[in-house]
């Protein structure tokens, strides 16, 4: 048995030595694999408050990042720590849309990819596990980008991020499959 994947523009061919030990389920991630940005967060935030990238990062890395990415601090909470270092009159939501808007903006869909996971879930079960944040995920609900997955996990909602292995084995233990049965 063998199957097909798309991966970095070059297909790689899976073969599956064992009938046992058959690929179930794909996991893709979203960040660099579907969407392909041409910017980053602290990028954009740095765009907003009017101030170079390293300073934003140096907030951003030291407080920022792993609260966010795991749902302990909301886009809110991060733009109202920015405006403490970064003094500005713009209301927090408007910062907040801003964001949002920037990210809509500055993200592009690889409809390639997502046209292989629609024939690849002609055949198997099919998943995302994602790194990313509460107006992120509005945003690609409203592209459509989740319907083409059986499920969809965010680390913003389990409140473990990758690489922790411990949301992959979360992953695999709620779609009752076995780590070998899985390809990432």
């Amino acid at each position: 048995m063998s199957a097909m994947f798309y991966h970095a523009r070059n297909y790689i061919t899976l073969y599956c030595y064992n009938p046992k030990e058959m690929i179930k389920a794909i996991i893709f991630d979203l960040g660099g694999v579907i969407l392909q940005p041409e910017g980053f967060t602290p990028t954009m935030l740095a765009q907003i408050f009017g101030v170079s990238p390293d300073q934003v990062l140096t907030v951003y890395n030291q407080v920022l990042e792993d609260k966010w990415g795991i749902g302990k601090i909301t886009a809110s909470q991060i733009i109202i720590e920015l405006k403490v270092k970064f003094p500005t009159s713009k209301p927090t939501q408007t910062l907040v849309k801003k964001l949002q808007q920037m990210y809509l903006e500055q993200t592009k869909i690889d409809q390639e990819i997502l046209n292989l996971i629609d024939s690849l879930h002609k055949n198997y079960s099919v998943y995302l596990l994602t790194n990313t944040v509460g107006i992120q995920s509005q945003v690609n609900k409203k592209r459509g980008i989740y319907s083409h997955f059986d499920k969809v996990y965010e680390s913003y909602l389990l409140g473990i991020k990758k690489p922790n292995k411990k949301i992959y084995e979360f992953v695999v233990s709620d779609i009752n499959a076995k780590t070998q049965e899985c390809f990432l």
